[in-house]
């Protein structure tokens, strides 16, 4: 059922993220074409088509949330005898691939910034950093995968919340102090261990870590976030069960 759950998600949503990836990968590629001596304009440009393509991403994510749950597709959602934390995780995976889809595209655009208008040992110093910071690397591209998954869920909590009824008139509100919570308290290690990591700038301009106490702040984030994600997911699931408030 997850399966079916998350092709039909995919095929709801899948037009306008193809819109919006073929735009921005025809500018850029025209861009870095015909435009490629003029510096400023172009990374301005490159720049500003990221953004605006992380946000069209997000925003279509959190709507199709919103509209498939509590708008009129919920009647016939919530009339299917699925569990919900089935249907969250088609979501979640289903946000997942948009998201990584993303990256696939912003990445390789940013390299092509860096090997066009910095200095040519970029990938040599990149490469160098790694080496120096392999475990720290490999920690913190996990915590930000983590941390993907977590700020998603947040928002689908935070839309699930506003959509009580008990709120009424309030339910924007209710949705915004829910998300401020969740992310006061998601900060919580960042101020406790906010000393333990010290870094220091090579020639190339790369922050280079001088302290191993900075993996275990890594550390302690992954565990942190995975354990809100967990708290977060059945919450959420638990509201999709017993809580939803169609309009």
């Amino acid at each position: 059922m997850l399966l079916k759950l998350l092709k039909y998600e995919i095929k709801s949503s899948y037009g306008r993220f193809i819109v919006a990836f073929s735009v921005y990968i025809i500018i850029a590629a025209v861009l870095m074409t015909f435009f490629r001596e003029y510096e400023t304009v172009t990374t301005a440009a490159l720049i500003f088509g990221m953004v605006a393509l992380t946000v069209i991403t997000f925003l279509t994510i959190f709507t199709r949330y919103n509209r498939n749950l509590y708008g009129n597709e919920g009647y016939l959602m919530f009339t299917l005898p699925i569990d919900s934390k089935v249907v969250l995780a088609s979501k979640l995976i289903s946000a997942f691939i948009w998201t990584v889809t993303l990256a696939i595209i912003i990445v390789p655009s940013i390299m092509a910034l860096n090997l066009n208008y910095s200095e040519s040992n970029i990938i040599k110093e990149t490469y160098k950093y790694f080496e120096k910071n392999k475990v720290y690397t490999i920690l913190f591209g996990i915590e930000y995968l983590i941390n993907i998954f977590r700020s998603v869920l947040v928002i689908y909590f935070s839309i699930s919340i506003s959509k009580l009824h008990i709120w009424k008139k309030f339910s924007v509100l209710a949705g915004f102090g829910t998300y401020f919570i969740i992310e006061v308290v998601s900060s919580i290690p960042t101020f406790v261990f906010k000393n333990v990591a010290e870094a220091a700038k090579t020639t190339a301009g790369f922050s280079v870590l001088v302290k191993n106490y900075s993996i275990n702040y890594i550390s302690v984030r992954c565990i942190f976030d995975l354990l809100i994600f967990i708290v977060l997911f059945f919450l959420t699931a638990y509201l999709l069960n017993n809580k939803t408030s169609l309009k």
